[in-house]
């Protein structure tokens, strides 16, 4: 039987229920649904809440679980479930720091946290004979970094590993590292490039020749007192 139903608020006609057996979605108001598992156990599913584009669910025995971002959902249609690839504009992305690995490694008993970066969420029909890219870009077109199938290790691309159906990537919002050199001692240092500004930034996916482009953002951490110009003096130290 089912516990719970909910009305997602940014797309008319997509709902979600929670039932005494897992979760289920329906783009039709209803009339017609279909499973919506994904890797959460079989379990009762208590109650279902959307905040922030995500969506939350109290399970019976299972503690909470969260899809980071259904935004893919809102953008989904016959359209681009007939296309040979399609990329997804992401959501605001808040510039902070954290990571998914706890200090105990893999966990059977716990959650992951949300990815640090901006998630970039594409679809590709079929890998057969695959040449693809994903380009990051500031608002101006300049190019900070290129991931690809093939990547040209020279113009310091890094790889790009794409599987038939629904990709995600997390993009970390790094600029390209500096370089170093064979005995290199930096103690407390490191060479890791700088982080993002908040602002406007563009995501191009090339698929086969062929190509896609967003626009996405990433937001100041509310939680912190520097303002932009203080971000922006840091960056450009860096």
């Amino acid at each position: 039987f089912t516990r719970v139903l909910r009305v997602d608020p940014k797309r008319a006609g997509l709902l979600y229920a929670g039932t005494e057996f897992g979760m289920y979605i329906s783009f039709d108001d209803g009339a017609s649904w279909k499973p919506f598992q994904l890797n959460l156990p079989k379990v009762p599913i208590t109650d279902l809440t959307l905040k922030n584009d995500n969506l939350i669910a109290a399970t019976q025995g299972r503690s909470f679980w969260m899809i980071d971002d259904v935004t893919p959902l809102h953008q989904l249609n016959e359209q681009v479930a007939k296309a040979d690839f399609h990329l997804f504009k992401p959501i605001p992305s808040y510039r902070m720091n954290g990571g998914q690995g706890g200090w105990r490694g893999e966990s059977k008993t716990e959650g992951k946290n949300h990815p640090n970066g901006v998630l970039i969420h594409y679809y590709v029909k079929d890998t057969a004979k695959l040449s693809a890219s994903l380009e990051i870009f500031e608002s101006s077109g300049k190019l900070i970094k290129k991931y690809a199938t093939k990547p040209d290790k020279k113009a310091k691309e890094e790889d790009l590993k794409v599987k038939v159906g629904f990709n995600r990537f997390n993009w970390n919002m790094r600029y390209p590292n500096a370089e170093g050199f064979d005995g290199m001692i930096l103690w407390g240092g490191g060479l890791t490039g700088p982080k993002a500004v908040p602002g406007t930034y563009k995501a191009k996916l090339t698929v086969n020749g062929q190509v896609q482009e967003v626009r996405f953002e990433i937001v100041k951490d509310p939680r912190t007192s520097g303002t932009p110009a203080d971000i922006q003096a840091q960056f450009d130290f860096l």
